[in-house]
């Protein structure tokens, strides 16, 4: 404390002397001006942005030890992580934020999502990663919470070679019995063995255009086709011991004369293999009377649930640069694919057939991007004059083949039999395919307007997305012939063997498009361009004025396989002038004060405007789309203090308020016994908080052997925000079948809007040994409470509380025969914090989603040579 006290007392004077102007030193042998640099403790990127922002390095990756970018940002004031995998920004979801790859943007192999998702993203292979939550006309107008820019590894100064193995598992899972299911032989390789492949038969009755069915097709030919599905090996669940995980990466590089050019590559290659095992509670919510008559809140379907996930991930990169005097060219690709094999099975009791229900379901996704860029950066006139271009080219695909469902339950007897009355089973194979095709061109110019320097800025980005969208459901019904009974209670491969699936028994029927149309095409063209100026307008004061002009074009095109001329065509086309300002302002040494506002927008993503029904993995919720859903407009207020009292020390505290109008939420609609979720412009809603944050490195001197070597530090970082949606008298909203009613029908006024949690908090410690070259770092995160989902207009919305997570990582480094090595060991959710999702009201409590969550150890190793 008293090195602090000492800092305080050292800026607090030079802040009165510093902030009367430039100081000017008269020798009496010749004048000599003194030129007063305030700034030196400050990191070179907060430098030189305008901008308020937050970052990542590559020492930060790999002191957090976390896998991904998703898990790292996290760890950023203002950000929180949602469902494992998107980075929500101030409380405002993916839909209003942008992720930018070297700058440029990405393609999604999301259903439900236009943004990629962040955990896609391999830790090993990025450079940095920041936040920017300040718009600055130069990017996308789609900007709500902020900006996640990731940057992958750049060529190396020098030749490297890096090879990395990681074994690891969790106390829930590892070594322990799981659900597992045959599938293909090359499973564990992240790659199908051609067993998922849409059958010969299955695909020629596709290729036809007619539906599926006893009208269009003979039982002949309904047999073959029904036969033709693979059964036992994608149908039937057994219990089995789960393995451990494993990750295997690699990297080389380097950097060369080539003539005038300094030409270097890199390629960098990983494989990963983890499993997951959860085990909970999935119940529902309604109301009933109790004794009183009083309404309330009681538990309706109630279930357990086993889920074992494997998830294999593969990711390339490859990195081409040439450096001349005056020109940088740079050419990176990168390859990510990630596939999910999960068995499910819930059992419990479900209030619609008031008895004992088994559910059972196996599903296979495959996820790719693929993303190739090429950059370039001109220098002219000495470098005060620059042009940067980029073009790239990404698509990204999710394939879903051999999704299955069948259900059992109890009829009176007290025996689970297949539920054949009801036809309760399901085999779909969907796809989602998303191309985007992005060019930039950027112009600065640095000039002097007499004493004082002025950045002139310029440029353009296009942006051309297409994405296409299918969906084809089946079932084996029974035809009405004698089906015996006792085979109703086998496993599911026996009773939809070949045997069993003929004219009298089970046959084939296409389901597909039975609640909403099962396809959609949508595209998004986006012009934009901007003019700014970025100049020091006085002493120590710097502004940052621009204007964005941008055009976007959005259609979605909803249809039906086999009903022409019945789709739903939704056309969104609109132009924007979207002004920004920021101004810093350098108050004392190492210290400034930013002030910023803006206006920006959100549009809708494609799922969101498609009336096509999708349900979401996650959550088992059934959603279909609303084509009247418009624009959200965005208006942004900022105000940061930033004190960096000394090097990599620093304290801040900023503010922010943002109103939006017509955000987008997600409301429930009440379908008989079915709920399905769609999506509304609600009226308006705002968005405010206070964010501050803290870094302090200790220097002490100890005798103790153990403590004098070690530099220690803290950081902290602390966010309160508040959010609610704004309803005013006669304020209505137009749901997705084109009705008007009134906005308080549809959602609570006053409500948080959904994802949005009002605190956030996370701590550092940890220290760097560097006689002994080593180093570990206790980090904790929170979340509170926030809205997952929405429930019906008198039920209490789900709410989740994410787990608050304690992680410990140690890395040494090593030398070895001559070898040089870095050991790492990391442990998470030390804590044991499990994750919840409830409907509360009155004390009562509904578990929509509970499921344990163990401890995780893993242990590393590098190799460079």
């Amino acid at each position: 404390m008293k090195r602090f006290g000492s800092i305080l007392a050292g800026a607090l004077l030079s802040s009165t002397a510093l902030t009367c102007g430039t100081v000017a030193l008269a020798q009496e042998e010749g004048a000599v001006d003194e030129i007063v640099v305030r700034g030196a403790f400050i990191p070179e990127p907060k430098r030189d942005t305008s901008e308020i922002s937050s970052y990542l390095s590559a020492e930060d990756f790999e002191r957090q030890g976390d896998g991904n970018a998703a898990l790292a940002l996290r760890r950023v004031t203002g950000l929180s992580l949602v469902g494992d995998r998107f980075i929500y920004v101030r409380g405002l979801g993916e839909r209003y934020n942008s992720a930018l790859l070297n700058g440029i943007p990405l393609p999604s192999p999301e259903p439900l999502r236009r943004v990629v998702p962040l955990d896609l993203f391999p830790a090993s292979l990025l450079e940095s990663a920041a936040a920017q939550k300040t718009f600055s006309p130069q990017y996308s107008g789609e900007f709500g919470g902020g900006l996640i820019e990731i940057k992958t590894k750049a060529v190396p100064d020098r030749r490297i070679f890096e090879i990395g193995v990681s074994v690891g598992g969790d106390v829930e899972t590892t070594w322990k019995d799981g659900l597992l299911y045959d599938g293909g032989s090359h499973d564990w390789l992240g790659y199908d063995s051609g067993i998922r492949d849409i059958p010969a038969a299955l695909q020629a009755s596709i290729d036809s255009g007619l539906r599926l069915n006893t009208l269009n097709y003979t039982p002949e030919e309904l047999q073959t086709i029904g036969r033709s599905l693979v059964n036992s090996e994608l149908w039937t669940i057994f219990e089995g011991t789960t393995p451990g995980d494993i990750s295997v990466n690699a990297t080389y590089g380097d950097r060369f004369l080539m003539g005038d050019a300094s030409v270097g590559f890199m390629v960098s290659v990983g494989y990963d293999n983890d499993w997951t095992t959860k085990r909970g509670l999935s119940q529902s919510g309604r109301f009933d009377a109790d004794a009183q008559g009083n309404r309330v809140l009681v538990v309706a379907d109630d279930f357990n649930f086993v889920s074992t996930q494997n998830d294999v991930q593969w990711h390339g990169l490859l990195g081409l640069g040439a450096d001349w005097e005056t020109t940088e060219l740079k050419a990176t690709s990168l390859f990510i694919r990630n596939v999910t094999k999960e068995a499910r099975t819930t059992q419990g009791q479900a209030i619609q057939f008031d008895s004992l229900v088994r559910q059972d379901a196996v599903e296979w996704f495959e996820r790719e991007m693929w993303t190739n860029q090429l950059d370039g950066l001109h220098r002219f006139a000495d470098g005060d004059f620059t042009a940067n271009w980029k073009v790239s080219y990404s698509t990204a695909s999710r394939n879903a083949p051999y999704e299955r469902f069948v259900q059992y339950r109890d009829f009176g007897d007290g025996q689970l039999r297949y539920d054949s009355q009801q036809g309760r089973n399901l085999t779909r194979f969907s796809i989602i395919e998303d191309e985007l095709l992005t060019g930039a061109l950027d112009f600065n110019w640095t000039t002097m307007a007499g004493d004082r320097e002025v950045i002139l800025k310029a440029g353009y980005l296009y942006t051309d997305t297409d994405r296409k969208s299918e969906q084809r459901d089946y079932r084996l019904l029974p035809t009405g012939g004698p089906v015996p009974e006792e085979l109703l209670y086998s496993r599911i491969d026996y009773i939809f063997a070949d045997q069993n699936i003929n004219p009298n028994r089970f046959v084939i029927t296409e389901v597909t498009g039975s609640a909403a149309p099962p396809a959609y095409n949508g595209t998004l063209r986006v012009h934009g361009g901007y003019v700014g100026t970025d100049a020091e307008v006085m002493d120590f004061v710097r502004a940052s004025i621009g204007v964005r002009y941008e055009t976007g074009r959005q259609i979605v095109d909803t249809f039906d396989f086999y009903t022409p001329n019945t789709g739903v065509e939704t056309l969104i086309d609109q132009n924007y002038w979207l002004p920004a300002g920021t101004l810093t302002w350098n108050v004392a040494e190492n210290m400034q004060v930013r002030v910023g506002a803006s206006q920006t927008i959100g549009r809708p993503q494609f799922r969101e405007l498609a009336p096509a029904e999708f349900i979401d993995v996650d959550t088992d919720r059934s959603f279909s789309g609303n084509p009247n859903l418009t624009n959200t407009k965005i208006d942004n207020f900022d105000a940061r203090w930033e004190w960096y009292f000394a090097d990599q020390q620093y304290v801040t505290l900023g503010g922010f308020y943002k109103k939006l109008q017509n955000p987008i939420e997600e409301t429930v609609d009440e379908q008989g016994d079915n709920l399905r979720t769609t999506f509304q412009n609600v009226p308006r809603a705002t968005v405010w908080g206070i964010e501050a944050e803290f870094k302090y490195l200790f220097d002490f001197t100890s005798d103790n052997a153990l403590l004098r070597t070690k530099n220690f530090f803290f950081s902290t970082n602390y966010t309160f925000s508040d959010s609610s949606i704004n309803i005013k008298p006669g304020d209505t909203v137009v749901r997705s079948n084109g009705t008007e009613l009134p906005a308080e029908f549809v959602v609570q006024d006053g409500r948080a809007l959904q994802g949005h949690s009002k605190h956030l908090f996370n701590i550092q410690i940890g220290y760097e040994d560097v006689d002994a070259d080593s180093s570990a770092t206790l980090l904790l995160n929170y979340a509170s409470k926030r809205i997952r989902a929405t429930a019906p207009q008198s039920l209490p919305a789900i709410v989740e509380r994410p787990p608050i997570t304690l992680d410990f990582n140690y890395s040494k480094n090593l030398i070895v025969g001559g070898g040089d090595y870095e050991l790492s060991f990391k442990a998470e959710n030390l804590l044991g914090s499990d994750y919840k999702a409830r409907q509360e009201l009155g004390g009562i409590k509904v578990d929509v989603d509970t499921y344990k969550r163990g401890q995780a150890f893993s242990l590393s190793i590098k190799r460079t040579f």
